[in-house]
């Protein structure tokens, strides 16, 4: 009986030991299945990574070329004010040219618009000579227009 009970127990150990060997066996696939989803799981992460490194360095690039062409616009402004500025004080001076011109019209300075004497050598000389119609008292007959 003795033997009897060694050989079941033999037996009851290497059912327990095949059992655990079994279960040991299943934990080790599913840890396996685990990791396999482990990886797969860090290299579409790591991917996705790689994609929103791009697109953010793109977004940088975009972002350095509008500050860019913002400085620009600034730069711009700044000068079109400055003509802005310019402009206002040149028509502020004409304005002073143009009001003094009207207030010297109002005072009644009239600016003469055709010379009295001569003008030229030769409206000199005739004048020397007896005037407009007549040169050397009659010999040559010349009519100079004024």
């Amino acid at each position: 009986m003795e033997l009897q009970l060694w050989i079941k127990a033999e037996r009851d150990l290497k059912s327990v030991s095949r059992e655990m060997a079994e279960a040991a066996q299943a934990e080790v696939v599913r840890l396996r299945e685990v990791l396999a989803q482990a990886e797969l799981a860090g290299k579409e992460r790591a991917m996705a990574a790689e994609v929103a490194e791009a697109e953010l360095g793109a977004v940088r690039e975009t972002l350095a070329k509008t500050e860019r062409e913002a400085e620009l616009r600034a730069a711009a402004s700044a000068a079109l004010q400055d003509d802005v500025v310019a402009l206002r004080d040149t028509l502020t001076a004409a304005r002073e040219v143009g009001t003094a011109a009207i207030a010297a019209l109002r005072i009644g300075t009239a600016v003469p618009m055709k010379l009295d004497g001569p003008r030229g050598w030769w409206q000199i000389a005739v004048q020397c000579l007896g005037g407009p119609n007549r040169i050397l008292k009659g010999c040559i007959r010349v009519k100079i227009p004024r």
